[in-house]
């Protein structure tokens, strides 16, 4: 029926033109984006699942680097664990060779000299085997236990005669000294002498001028300059210090190092504040963290409100700032601090504002370090990889030589002992890398079909899109031109009643 006040057939032509015109449309947004859900309004459920399984996808994918990075940490431990056991054979060969009356002590002792760097040496390797920052076979740290009130103190100095007083100077000495004199030196420098004091594994150096009588003999650490050691000069006469050979003959006698005397020991400052007794600071120490004596300090900057943690070894320290302008009650902070060596200070009400004055904490050796990796999508799929220490103390090796055949009977078995362990270890992380490598198959056949999985949900079937898009187009066409047409039938409705006029 044709119309003048409404155009059925223009209306009908122009619905199936927009139907068709956006099924085409659609079939070049698949064809464009190869995805049959480019806008998740198109198919809801279906955009649902596969946002869902790419997110597992990409979950497996990182899980699958987890695992090879894993593969890579094991590889190298157990690389250095094969370099300890080339170190404790050579060490059994020596103690083989210490072993017969066909050496005398004089030979005796210069395997030993060896024997002395191998032993170290079976530290270091432990100590080198680092992944992300931490040491995998030191054993990581115990438990830490507040020292509480310790008073500085230097045990076993003594005066060298018109040289040295044979006490510290507790106006130039700061810093965590802990342990016992180990050795000191003195060379001539262009008129002036330079000074290398060591102190357990710290070592102290200062370039200084001629001795000056009632003054000191102040030393800086190589590794930490804000810790530093002062000796007192004898208080009326240091005739005794003519060069640098005298320098270091008085020193080291000062310092108890000359053979037959006790060697002087130095321990550190605590001042047992309330605020550690309290419970407002607590230290606790982390898988990376080396055991020993740690000194934690705490400086407050009033000008930028700034507050500076340090905890100290002797032989590295480690700094963390608060801002405590960002804070509403400052003096009554709440929060944790971390160390990038793993300690970490738990706060509580803990006042920012005021300083705090050295106090230092025993952190025990531990027997082992875990690392966790996530292998799988879900947050609980976790693998726990187990590395027991390996340093000299760890296998039971620390105090041993070969000075005489009964030693180098008794270094023979011990280090018997720390092969098998080591042996042991590796065996344990083979499994593990073998574990590891079964997981990576897994992995990658579990992204194979999730991806497939995906697939079917999202992604376009070119083959049916490009039919669509001829189908529809094609029909689009159509329906422009009936389009058209119809409209035109009005135009010939208004002609012939003009005609009848």
């Amino acid at each position: 029926m044709v119309s003048a006040a409404t155009n059925l057939g223009a209306n009908a032509a122009k619905r199936y033109l927009e139907i068709n015109t956006g099924k085409s449309t659609r079939a070049t947004e698949e064809l464009a984006s190869g995805s049959k859900a480019s806008n998740p309004s198109y198919d809801p459920s279906s955009s649902a699942v596969a946002y869902r399984l790419s997110a597992t996808v990409q979950s497996l994918v990182q899980a699958s680097a987890n695992v090879s990075q894993a593969t890579s940490m094991i590889q190298m431990a157990t690389g250095s664990l094969g370099a300890t056991q080339d170190v404790l054979t050579r060490m059994k060969e020596l103690t083989v060779k210490a072993n017969t009356n066909s050496v005398g002590d004089s030979e005796r002792k210069m395997i030993n000299d060896e024997f002395q760097q191998l032993l170290n040496q079976v530290t270091v390797n432990a100590n080198s085997a680092r992944w992300g920052g931490v040491s995998l076979f030191t054993g990581g740290a115990g438990t830490a236990t507040h020292s509480g009130a310790v008073t500085e103190a230097a045990t076993g100095l003594v005066a060298a005669a018109t040289a040295f007083a044979g006490t510290l100077n507790t106006a130039n000495t700061q810093g965590n000294i802990t342990g016992y004199a180990v050795d000191a030196t003195v060379t001539a420098n262009n008129g002036l002498y330079d000074v290398t004091v060591q102190i357990s594994d710290q070592t102290f150096k200062a370039t200084v001028g001629a001795a000056v009588a009632g003054g000191a003999l102040t030393l800086v650490s190589t590794t930490d300059p804000s810790t530093s050691i002062s000796f007192n000069y004898d208080a009326a006469d240091v005739t005794g210090i003519t060069n640098a050979t005298t320098f270091q003959s008085t020193l080291r006698t000062s310092l108890g190092i000359e053979a037959g005397a006790a060697r002087a020991s130095f321990e550190a400052l605590s001042t047992n504040a309330a605020a550690v007794t309290g419970g407002a600071v607590t230290l606790s120490a982390g898988s990376g963290t080396n055991a020993g004596t740690w000194a934690l300090t705490y400086n407050y900057d009033a000008t930028s409100k700034v507050g500076t943690f340090k905890a100290s070894l002797g032989t590295e320290y480690y700094t963390a700032t608060i801002d405590t302008s960002i804070y509403a009650t400052p003096a009554t902070l709440s929060t944790t601090v971390s160390f990038s060596n793993g300690i970490s200070l738990a706060l509580s009400s803990f006042d920012s504002t005021t300083s705090l004055a050295q106090e230092t904490f025993s952190i025990t050796a531990g027997t082992q370090i875990k690392q966790a990796f996530q292998y799988g999508e879900k947050a609980t799929d976790m693998l726990d990889v187990t590395f027991k220490g390996a340093t000299a103390a760890a296998l039971n090796l620390t105090g041993l030589d070969v000075l005489t055949m009964s030693n180098a009977q008794l270094a023979s078995g011990k280090i018997d002992s720390a092969q098998d362990q080591i042996g042991s270890m590796i065996s344990e992380l083979g499994g593990k890398a073998a574990q590891l490598g079964f997981m990576a198959d897994t992995l990658m056949i579990s992204i194979q079909n999730q991806t497939a999985a995906r697939s079917s949900f999202i992604d376009a079937n070119i083959a049916d899109s490009m039919a669509t898009l001829q189908r529809f187009k094609g029909l689009a066409q159509i329906a422009n031109s009936v389009f058209t047409q119809s409209l035109n039938e009005q135009s010939q409705l208004a002609s012939m009643v003009q005609q009848m006029r």
